[in-house]
């Protein structure tokens, strides 16, 4: 039996297979594409993801600089302070009182001629009535303090009084109304080379000098000695009646003691008077 006849595909086209060839491999580039743009977006997003939060740092936290400053500015804080206390100021302040300048009256008289007496100093007599305070000016020039006086002056407990002051030299004056009038004085030792200090008494006393000289010069008057407020006080007396003349302090009642004042008798009452 004879076999039938098979038939065979007809021959490939040669001339369709490279177009196919051609579709092939742009469908791979076309896998390649999307497979790289796949991977290059997924790349990209960590990128940015690590741009945006950058993760944090230690130094950032815990700066080393910072902790360096800190301790500098301490130290120096501290040393300025200490300095500032260790410094103190003092501070002192002095007034001056300015007297009022006095009107000088009548002519100087010289120092020489104004002696110490038991009811008058020089020519002034004590309670004359007549302001002697220009004449004394112009005899010895302002003086020194005015301050007022009163009892420890002298003057009794209800007058109104006034003591002028060159250097150891006091005059008191008892204000009566609008007048000054003379009533005492007090010479006391200061040193100093001030003409005051060379005025004596009427019989040669001047302060400085000795018991034994005090003595002396009153030989035929009586001298008592006092304690008055604590100090040592000579009392010259009138031998007729024992009345106050002179008296002063005096650094002891030993002849070798010194005079250290000379005062007229108190205005009030004439005293001291001794101890009986």
């Amino acid at each position: 039996m004879a076999s039938a006849a098979v038939a065979l595909p007809p021959p490939p086209d040669e001339s369709r297979r490279p177009w196919g060839i051609l579709i092939g491999v742009g469908i791979g580039l076309l896998a390649v594409w999307f497979v790289f743009t796949a991977v290059f977006n997924g790349d990209s997003d960590d990128v940015a993801a690590s741009t945006t939060t950058p993760p944090p740092t230690t130094a950032a936290t815990t700066p080393a600089p910072t902790t360096t400053t800190t301790e500098a500015i301490s130290t120096t804080s501290t040393t300025s302070t200490t300095t500032a206390t260790t410094t103190t100021t003092t501070t002192t302040t002095t007034t001056t009182t300015t007297l009022p300048l006095i009107e000088a009256e009548g002519t100087p008289i010289p120092v020489e001629d104004i002696d110490l007496g038991a009811f008058a100093l020089g020519p002034f007599s004590f309670d004359a009535g007549t302001p002697y305070l220009g004449r004394l000016v112009a005899s010895l020039g302002q003086p020194d303090s005015m301050e007022p006086a009163g009892v420890d002056m002298g003057l009794c407990e209800n007058d109104d009084g006034v003591a002028y002051t060159w250097d150891g030299f006091t005059a008191i004056f008892r204000v009566d109304g609008e007048t000054e009038v003379l009533v005492g004085y007090r010479l006391v030792q200061t040193g100093s080379d001030h003409p005051t200090q060379a005025i004596s008494s009427r019989s040669g006393l001047e302060v400085g000098h000795t018991v034994e000289r005090l003595d002396a010069i009153y030989l035929q008057s009586g001298v008592a000695f006092e304690e008055i407020d604590g100090t040592t006080h000579f009392l010259l007396l009138r031998s007729s009646d024992a009345r106050t003349l002179l008296w002063g302090p005096v650094s002891s009642s030993d002849p070798s003691g010194v005079v250290e004042g000379i005062y007229s008798p108190r205005a009030c009452d004439g005293g001291p008077v001794p101890t009986p």
